[in-house]
């Protein structure tokens, strides 16, 4: 079975919001956005994918099914106890607030870092909420997220209309990221 190392990540505003596995399943098969599950959690893209996802540029190049000799896109449906930092290869450092100076340093502090937890700034010594920075698109905290496998960077885009049936699904908003071999 083929496992991407490119995926669009759907995931809630707030990180505290969080919805079963199995009512968001539920719900994605009836709008046919995933169809028949591969695996655990993981499922084949719908008969209706490609009306709730944008694909930018001239033509991807995106195999829509399970295929033996290529890669192809899938989604898979994530949910933890906890709040995670969800992030990749393609991390981009935000900044902090007061200072404007990149927070790099002090990332390295949320990989053992319980999420209640605020950071400080190693510059200006100025605590940081984290659940409040400015990822850009390339790392979120979340209890639940929606990744799509195979999707590159900007590639692809979710539609309103997709945004508005998982507000509808869960009664929360949702927004999206983009994540490289996720770390």
């Amino acid at each position: 079975m083929f496992t991407a190392s490119n995926f669009l990540a759907l995931h809630p505003v707030n990180a505290s919001n969080t919805i079963s596995l199995e009512h968001i399943s539920h719900k994605l098969l009836e709008i046919k956005f995933i169809n028949k599950q591969e695996a655990t959690w993981r499922f084949e893209l719908g008969d209706k994918f490609l009306s709730y996802i944008t694909f930018l540029g001239c033509s991807p190049d995106i195999e829509l099914s399970p295929h033996p000799s290529k890669p192809y896109s899938y989604i898979t449906l994530s949910s933890t106890n906890n709040i995670q930092f969800h992030s990749g290869k393609n991390i981009k450092i935000p900044h902090c607030k007061h200072c404007k100076k990149s927070l790099d340093g002090s990332i390295t502090l949320l990989k053992n870092n319980p999420i209640k937890q605020p950071i400080n700034c190693l510059h200006c010594h100025h605590e940081v909420d984290i659940l409040r920075l400015n990822w850009r698109k390339s790392g979120f905290f979340a209890h639940c997220a929606i990744y799509i496998g195979n999707i590159y960077e900007a590639e692809a885009v979710p539609t309103e209309s997709l945004l508005a049936k998982l507000l509808e699904i869960s009664g929360f908003e949702w927004k999206y990221s983009y994540l490289r071999q996720p770390i």
